[in-house]
């Protein structure tokens, strides 16, 4: 995640915002339990304690609990806790990109570039030529990169480039079908469907379910818990396991 690298960080917070439209607890979805816990492992190998915090906290908690230092998750446009933070002087990281970065900020991210580049390179070698992005409108910088780097691409192989947006609150389950709906309604209509979250690929399933499709359509779920892929007597075959909801 990151060491600070001036004082001695006896202290630090991890901050986490909810995903959009979630209820529940953060450490109910694996990315952010497997975040959390590889942060506490990382601090208690070093004799540090970490504080496990949500965004949700009034103001009042995150000017007064004590810490000294802050590992700062999805940061946000309007975000106040990162204000606050800045407000204290405290030591602060993020996990991923600062929609507006200052100068002196510093974060961890992933290569999502580096990673929808092969992801659509995959879909077009399978066949795909119509390839569509479910779009979520939320004011952190992730959903951004990745229809940043897939209009890119779209550009650089005379794609056409099919993205349908929604609001990813308050009801994104809802609302993500109903994009993928009207992507699915397309004449002509794609052959692959991008998603973002991870719950994308149910939310994908259930508008083709709708739409009486069973197969001749590639899914990708962006995030999936394991995935791999293994050469059989038909071709190359991509799997991938995403946890069932409730």
């Amino acid at each position: 995640m990151g060491e600070h690298r001036h004082g001695r960080c006896t202290d630090p917070g991890a901050r986490a915002t909810p995903p959009p439209g979630r209820q529940h607890h953060d450490t109910e979805i694996p990315y952010y339990a497997d975040l959390t816990l590889g942060a506490m492992a990382a601090a208690h190998e070093r004799g540090y304690l970490l504080l496990a915090m949500p965004s949700s906290m009034s103001p009042w908690m995150w000017l007064n609990t004590p810490m000294d230092g802050v590992i700062h998750v999805g940061p946000r446009d309007d975000d106040p806790v990162r204000s606050i933070l800045r407000e204290r002087g405290l030591p602060m990281i993020s996990e991923g990109r600062p929609p507006e970065p200052h100068g002196c900020d510093a974060w961890v991210d992933t290569d999502h570039d580096a990673g929808l580049r092969l992801l659509l390179d995959h879909l077009t070698e399978s066949g795909a030529r119509r390839i569509g992005l479910s779009q979520p409108l939320h004011d952190d910088e992730y959903p951004r990169l990745i229809a940043h780097a897939y209009r890119s691409w779209c550009d650089e192989h005379g794609m056409p480039t099919l993205v349908e947006e929604y609001a990813s609150l308050p009801d994104y389950f809802t609302a993500e079908q109903d994009a993928v709906s009207r992507l699915l309604h397309r004449d002509p209509r794609p052959d692959a469907v991008i998603g973002v979250y991870s719950d994308s690929g149910h939310n994908i399933l259930a508008a083709a379910r709708h739409h009486g499709l069973r197969r001749g359509l590639l899914l990708v779920a962006q995030v999936a818990e394991c995935w791999a892929g293994r050469h059989t007597s038909v071709g190359r075959t991509i799997w991938a396991e995403q946890p069932l909801p409730d």
